[in-house]
């Protein structure tokens, strides 16, 4: 990844099963996969500004 210059993202979602159910709006269903949600692209917000500036 480094030799690409990639940038490894400490957290990341990945839902199968029943994860996977998704309300009218778009949000998971599942309240534990709304929170990994919310953590991870509060992760990738932060990392993302990192590498910006």
């Amino acid at each position: 990844m480094i030799n690409l210059h990639g940038i490894n993202c400490p957290e990341w979602v990945s839902i199968g099963g029943d994860q996977r159910r998704f309300d009218d709006s778009g949000k998971p269903v599942d309240p534990s996969t709304a929170d990994r949600a919310e953590r991870v692209l509060a992760t990738f917000v932060r990392l993302s500004s990192k590498v910006s500036a």
